[in-house]
């Protein structure tokens, strides 16, 4: 699309048809069209479970240069943490990766570790947000009922024993 091209929003209908009467584009399309695509036979969201168990979920980890007698300077490696529990799709477990990464890093500096576990923790645990509109409006609603609702009559609190003993 010419969006997708760069154009702006409001010129892309028109650049749209100059770019499909344009002979260098036709020339391109011609070549897109007679190469052959490779296609899975299954989709992969469309794939058994099982068939995607058999792909790794996280990355190989590239090996740490360790400290050494010519590199005595060289920090410590970061640990790996082994102990965090991963979700459906792979990625760690928010809160519990927090609670990981504030202990593994607290010799580092604690608020930097506290300030990356809380970032790591707002991809899946999002904010509780306002109410929506509509049940703002229903609270709006009770809210105004309550306050010119008809009062109830008053009681009347008669002691009757009192009266027969006097």
């Amino acid at each position: 699309s010419a969006i997708a091209a760069g154009y702006s929003a409001k010129t892309a209908r028109v650049k749209g048809s100059q770019l499909a009467k344009d002979p260098e584009v036709l020339a391109f399309i011609a070549r897109k069209q007679c190469e052959t695509v490779e296609v899975d036979e299954v989709p992969v969201y469309r794939q058994k479970k099982s068939e995607q168990e058999d792909k790794p979920r996280r990355r190989e980890v590239a090996a740490i240069p360790q400290p050494d007698e010519n590199n005595p300077e060289m920090p410590p490696p970061a640990v790996m943490s082994h102990g965090i529990e991963y979700m459906e799709d792979g990625l760690p477990d928010p809160v519990k990766a927090m609670g990981q990464i504030l202990v593994e890093n607290l010799s580092i500096d604690p608020k930097l570790a506290l300030d990356a576990a809380w970032r790591l923790a707002q991809f899946t645990h999002h904010k509780k947000g306002d109410a929506g509109k509509k049940s703002a409006k229903g609270d709006a609603a009770k809210k105004a009922a309550n306050r010119f609702a008809v009062p109830p009559p008053p009681r009347l609190v008669v002691n009757n024993d009192n009266e027969g003993n006097g």
